[in-house]
């Protein structure tokens, strides 16, 4: 990107510039003074059809209802359209149709009209004027598609040759001074300053040679293609060092040049076969991957080199170190210095105030005919002009233009007129130039696409750039170039699709070139001087300024420093400690992501829906496991800080919060108060005897979800193994989930983590019984590992305590010690599981084990009769007679099907109609809720004839056992599932209520029915808050 490119073109859409919108004046009520409005670009859609307000578009985006003396908020988009239709397709049909009514429906309410909060007036004619907006909205898209249509069609209609030889003088005149600008600064080391005329036509050629590759191969016929500024910073050090190197080693200036101008054509060759191997390879992104503080902190550089360089050639002096800048205190410097700063000012608000293509061409022309006249009036002529600093002088002799080669000082083919040491001492600044080339290049092309309605093939204007800049190199001509996009957008937006513009600038570079004299030694010192100065003005100032508000705080610091690190160690040096900083940076930035996205839950439950009690039970442990998930790359710029906070967190999880406060309730009273809270149970008396030992005995985990590590270094995996001997000497067991990624747990067991795999539930094995109506080893409820089935014949709920029903001693759970069982669930080693859901499950299984063994809740059941599901909801909300709850269900079951699956069997498929809803009562379900969105039509178009959908695809799982109603929401609102479901035990059976029965079930025994309907509230009350947990915790897959 050029300097003349950040001087001229406006800034582009998609950084919330570009083409504004123009105000459009409207019609206001009773023929009042007109309004305005700013209207968005033709073609954009406005609020009225997005639901939001497009940037540019009437606020309100409201009309005045016809007849009705009513405003309604729509047609401020109709009005858009409108007035965009009628400049683009005056003569269409539907914008007369449209003018028609928008004489009724003014873009602001009349004083004292309906405003948007009021009621709708109920006039007739309110329908008639909303239908007929309707119907004309409903066709506008249309009519602009088609309008849209034939501009393009015009733009691309064949340009005359008149007017696109006119753009290309216009382009010429504008691309000319930047030429003579640019030599300045490459060469502008004294001893290349009898030389500077003659190396201008080398500027002026080789500019003209990538013009001419860009007519005959770039896809856009407006292309124009010159040498570019992005790159001469490093060629202007290339030629100072070998000009520095010369000097050192005794050469003359004619070896110094001869050296440079080679060097900086092999530069040039290089350059352009880099670009093409970019090309091939598709390598643009890679090349992209400089950080913008430190391609900003290089432009700021160029800024302020391009004054500083501007500054010297106009005052005569050498401004090469920040002390020499005291050179311009003379008075011969101050006095050439005003006319230099008055010509940058003129040239800024040209460009500020006028956008006419001529303004700033007319601009230079007069700033040079100024210095004519005022020579003529102090009675100068050019050579005293000359002998006074005012004017270049010519090098000596005339040269034709055949002989500029032998400037390159090599004869007969020998080197011997070339400082090979020098040139080879380049390469450093070589490759610099070879990123910044092709950054800037990649730059363009993306800029010129965001002009562009059509889709650019950015690989072959690449190809492009890199074969112009490998043929002015191999001639010997060679200076880097590219697009110069604001040109080319500029000759584009003027309707210019024709190659005789690019003909037309070579021609006129061309001709400057062939001429016998140069052009230099008329225009004066300070009017160079000024351009540079200027272009230096406009790139600092957006990058070392402007750039302050698009980037952070410590991005704009890198910035500067690797500014500031340019200045001192040059800029090899400068940019490579820049890019040290910004990979410092993007190190602790990524640190502090890893440790500010380190999410710690407390109350994360598993995707189980387990019975009321066992619920209530779970909250009882609330405070013994907590989840750490982890995210990202855990390397060792994070690994010491996310190990605090875990050290952190198992301390809480063992410390006695009331430790050193006599009047604090101890952990388990604190525990025990929360869990009553939030789930109504009271612990008083005997439970709360039982509850306190049963937290007692509870072991603690802390579970460490990898699922979302993204890879791990050795300081990271050598952390969480002293984490996990931290936490075991603790008391607390590691369950470590999802490690089997990105070589996690091999890099684990590598460092010492002692791990114990667990797969959780345990295998289920076939079920028992004749006829199927045995269990499993498998818990239908979730709380798998076998242990509520094997001991025996299952306690009814009509038992006497569970105390009594366990046979477990009264002092069996009033003697134990704390601590007494914190080895529980394996506590000599860490436990993996496959994933957070299994993890998490097995923490719920083991406190509800110890729950149900001190007496809490009734161990999960691997069957659940309706008799026993209506009992277990109406004792919490006595809707019926006491007893009744037999006589309920015996009227129930008459109405519902029963049906047996096996493992792996489909209930209901995704889409299906819901036409039933099922009370599961043995075994177990698996609920997969499907992700809606682009996610899911993803997922589903891999293969949308399957009709299942897996668990990776679906949003989230849950499990239903012994109890749970499952598709009842589907069932009631009438729509498709929005999920599927599986058996997920060995054999399940379920209760099933089609629309049928529930129709009989209506008309025969209502009162059952209202029953029914306070189980399934009930039941789906819980399922929400499951669900609700689940999705607060952010559940793996979302």
């Amino acid at each position: 990107m050029t300097s003349r490119d950040r001087r001229t073109l406006p800034t582009s859409p998609f950084d919330g510039g570009g083409p504004q919108a123009h105000p459009i004046p409207i019609r206001s009520p009773g023929g009042s003074s007109p309004g305005s409005f700013r209207s968005p670009p033709f073609g954009q859609d406005t609020a009225s059809d997005t639901g939001r307000n497009a940037a540019g578009s009437y606020g309100t985006h409201a009309f005045l209802l016809q007849g009705t003396g009513s405003w309604h908020p729509a047609v401020g988009s109709l009005q858009s359209k409108v007035q965009a239709l009628q400049e683009k397709a005056p003569e269409s049909a539907l914008t007369a149709s449209l003018l028609q009514d928008e004489e009724a429906c003014p873009a602001s309410p009349p004083e004292g009209a309906w405003a948007p909060s009021s009621p709708l007036h109920p006039a007739s004619s309110l329908m008639r004027s909303t239908s007929r907006t309707t119907r004309l909205l409903s066709t506008i898209q249309e009519e602009q598609a088609a309008v849209e249509a034939k501009v393009a069609t015009a733009r691309r209609a064949p340009t005359p040759a008149s007017k696109a030889i006119v753009f290309g003088l216009v382009n010429a005149v504008a691309a000319v001074p930047s030429l003579i600008a640019y030599a300045a600064i490459v060469f502008k080391d004294p001893i290349y300053t009898p030389y500077l005329d003659l190396l201008c036509k080398f500027f002026f050629v080789s500019s003209a040679v990538h013009q001419l590759v860009f007519v005959c191969l770039s896809a856009l016929p407006f292309a124009i293609g010159q040498v570019q500024d992005v790159g001469l910073i490093f060629m202007s050090a290339m030629a100072t060092s070998i000009a520095g190197l010369a000097t050192a080693q005794g050469q003359g200036a004619d070896v110094a040049l001869g050296t440079s101008l080679l060097t900086m054509t092999i530069s040039t060759t290089v350059v352009g076969i880099a670009t093409l191997l970019v090309a091939r390879y598709k390598l643009a992104e890679l090349v992209q991957y400089l950080p913008l503080p430190v391609i900003g902190g290089y432009l700021g550089f160029v800024g302020y080199f391009c004054i500083a360089s501007g500054l010297a050639l106009a005052c005569s002096v050498s401004i090469d170190t920040i002390s020499s800048w005291a050179n311009l205190a003379s008075v011969d410097a101050l006095t050439k210095l005003v006319p230099a700063v008055l010509s940058t000012l003129a040239m800024i608000m040209t460009m500020e105030h006028f956008n006419h293509p001529l303004a700033l061409s007319g601009v230079l022309t007069t700033i040079v005919l100024a210095f004519h006249a005022g020579r003529l009036l102090l009675g100068w002529s050019l050579e005293d002009a000359m002998d006074r600093g005012w004017v270049l002088r010519p090098a000596e002799g005339k040269q034709e233009f055949w002989e500029l080669w032998s400037l390159f000082n090599i004869h007969d083919f020998k080197l011997d007129g070339i400082l090979v040491s020098a040139g080879l001492a380049q390469i450093g600044k070589l490759a610099g130039l070879i990123l910044v080339v092709c950054f800037g290049s990649c730059m363009d092309v993306a800029a010129i696409q965001q002009d562009l309605p059509e889709r650019i093939d950015f690989d072959h204007e690449l190809v492009t750039v890199g074969v112009s800049n490998v043929i002015t190199g191999l001639t010997g001509i060679g200076y880097c170039g590219s697009y110069i996009f604001s040109q080319t957008i500029f000759t584009m937006r003027a309707g210019v699709f024709s190659r005789w513009n690019g003909i037309m600038v070579a021609a006129v570079e061309l001709t400057i070139f062939l001429l016998p004299f140069s052009i230099v030694q008329y225009m004066p010192n300070f009017f160079f001087g000024a351009l540079l100065v200027w272009f230096g003005v406009e790139i600092s100032r957006d990058w070392l300024f402007l750039s302050f508000y698009k980037l952070t705080r410590i991005e704009y610091g890198v910035l500067w420093l690797t500014f500031a690190f340019v200045m001192q160690l040059g800029l090899e040096g400068g940019i490579f400690a820049g890019i040290v900083l910004a990979t410092l940076y993007f190190t602790y930035a990524y640190a502090q992501s890893q440790i500010s996205g380190l999410r710690i839950f407390h109350t994360m439950t598993s995707n189980v829906v387990r019975t009321m009690d066992q619920q209530a039970a779970l909250q009882v442990f609330a405070t013994h496991c907590v989840v750490a998930r982890f995210q990202g790359f855990v390397f060792f710029g994070s690994a010491h800080a996310l190990s605090r906070r875990m050290d952190v967190v198992a301390g809480a999880l063992v410390s006695d919060p009331s430790a050193g406060d006599a009047d604090a309730p101890p952990p388990a009273e604190l525990a025990l108060a929360e869990a009553a809270a939030r789930t109504g149970e009271a612990f008083s008396g005997t439970r709360h005897t039982q509850a306190v030992a049963a937290l007692r005995a509870a072991p603690r985990f802390l579970v460490l979800d990898f699922t979302r590590v993204r890879g791990m270094d050795a300081t990271g995996a050598r952390t969480f193994a002293v984490l996990c001997r931290d936490l075991l000497a603790l008391g607390v067991t590691p369950l470590l989930a999802a490690l089997d990624h990105h070589g996690v747990r091999p890099l684990l067991a590598a460092h010492g983590v002692p791990m114990g795999r667990r797969a959780w539930p345990p295998e289920v094995g076939a079920g028992a019984g004749a006829g199927g109506d045995g269990a499993g080893s498998e818990s239908a409820a979730g709380a798998g590992g076998g242990w509520a089935d094997a001991a025996g014949p299952l306690p009814s709920h009509d038992s006497g305590s569970l105390a009594e029903v366990m046979r477990l001693p009264h002092a069996a759970w009033t003697a134990l010690p704390p601590g007494a069982e914190t080895a529980r669930g394996g506590a000599d080693a860490a436990l993996v599981f496959d994933g957070l859901q299994a993890a998490l499950r097995y923490a719920e299984d083991q406190y509800v084990s110890t729950a149900v063994r001190y007496g809490l809740c009734r161990p999960p059941l691997a069957r659940l009769t309706l008799a026993d599901l209506v009992r277990a909801h109406l004792d919490k909300l006595p809707v019926v007679a006491p007893g009744a709850a037999d006589d309920v269900a015996a009227t129930l079951v008459q109405y519902l099907d029963s049906r047996v699956l096996q493992y792996g069997e489909v209930l209901w498929r995704l889409d299906a109609p819901a036409q039933q809803m099922f009370i599961v009562e043995k075994g177990s379900l698996r609920v997969d809720q499907h992700r809606f969105g682009a996610a899911a039509a993803a997922d589903r178009a891999e293969d949308p004839d399957a009709g299942v959908v897996s668990a990776e695809a679906a949003g989230r799982s849950f499990e239903l056992g012994p109890g749970c109603v499952a598709g009842s929401t589907d069932f009631f609102l009438a729509r498709p599932h929005g999920s599927q479901a599986v058996c997920s035990s060995p054999v399940a059976r379920v209760l099933a209520l089609t629309r049928q029965g529930l129709t009989r079930l209506a008309a025969e025994v209502p009162q059952v029915l209202a029953v029914l309907q306070v189980i399934i509230m009930r039941a789906n009350t819980l399922d929400l808050t499951v669900a609700a947990e689940v999705g607060h915790a952010g559940q793996v897959g979302d």
